[in-house]
C-alpha cells in the first residue's frame, strides 16, 4: 500500500472557475468610436467644408515636416563623412608619427 502512494502521480486539481475580465482601455476605444460614428453620420455641407480646410492644413504640415526630415538625414550624412575625414586622417597621423 505505501509502495503504491510513492510512484503515483499526482494529479493537478481541476477548478470550474472562469475569470471576468474587464479591458477598461477597450470599452474607452468603443465608446470613442461610437461617439465619431454618430458625429460622421450628422455631416453637414459645413463640416464638410472644415474637413477639406483641415485635410489641407495637414497636408501642408506633411509636406513641411517632410522637407524639414530630408534636410536632417542630410546634414546627418555630411556630418558624419565629416567626422570618418577627420578619424582617417587621424589614424593617419598616428601611424606615420610612431
Amino acid at each position: 500500500m505505501v509502495l503504491s502512494r510513492i510512484f503515483r502521480q499526482v494529479n493537478p486539481r481541476k477548478f470550474d472557475y472562469q475569470p471576468r475580465y474587464f479591458d477598461k482601455e477597450k470599452a474607452e476605444i468603443e465608446e470613442r468610436f461610437k461617439m465619431v460614428h454618430t458625429r460622421s453620420q450628422d455631416t453637414t455641407p459645413m463640416t464638410k467644408e472644415r474637413l477639406a480646410k483641415l485635410s489641407k492644413e495637414f497636408e501642408a504640415i506633411r509636406q513641411e515636416s517632410y522637407i524639414y526630415r530630408r534636410k536632417q538625414a542630410s546634414q546627418s550624412r555630411f556630418r558624419f563623412v565629416i567626422i570618418l575625414f577627420l578619424l582617417a586622417y587621424l589614424c593617419y597621423w598616428i601611424l606615420t608619427r610612431f
